[in-house]
This record gives structure tokens, sequence and C-alpha cells, in this order.
């Protein structure tokens, strides 16, 4: 395939008849930010949820003799792997913008 034939048309964002693409490129990054909004909300709402749902079987660990320290351990890694996630997705999204 020969690529002599092929040609791109470049025009300035700025322009009067860009007005269109700028509307509709404005309203798509509107519609992923309110969709990663909703995710985040739904994270941190399962995550408090999770840890509200815990607070029985923390006391009775606790009243049985459990120190908080093994109770701080088992809530940590689910929290790591959110983290973990989190700076995997950053760097992924750092190199490729």
């Amino acid at each position: 395939m020969d690529d002599a034939d092929k040609t791109a048309i470049v025009t300035h964002m700025d322009e009067p008849d860009q007005d269109d693409r700028w509307r509709t490129l404005r309203t798509l990054l509107a519609a992923v930010g309110f969709v990663l909004l909703i995710a985040c909300v739904n994270v941190a709402n399962l995550m408090l949820s999770r840890s509200a749902a815990r607070q029985k079987e923390l006391a009775i660990r606790r009243a049985l003799g459990g120190g908080r320290q093994s109770a701080s351990q088992d809530s940590f890694l689910p929290k790591a792997c959110c983290l973990a996630f989190w700076a995997a997705s950053r760097a992924c999204f750092s190199r490729s913008g």
C-alpha cells in the first residue's frame, strides 16, 4: 500500500466552522467526567458500607482479645489493592497522554 496518495487536512479549532466540534467534544468530556464521578462515588460507597458492616466483626474480635493490629491488617489489603490499581491506571494514562 502506497502512502504517497494520502493527504491530511489540518484546521485550527478556533475557526468559526469548528464550533460544532467543540460543542461535541465538550459534551463528550462532560459525559465521561460524570461517569467517572459516579464510579468514584460508587467505590467510596462500597468501601463505606463494607467498613460499616465490619464494625460488628471487629467488636467481637476485640471482645475476644484481638488487638488493633490484626484488625487493621485485615482491612489494609483491600485498600492497598485499590491504591495499587489507582497508581497503575495513573501511570498508564500519564504515559499515553
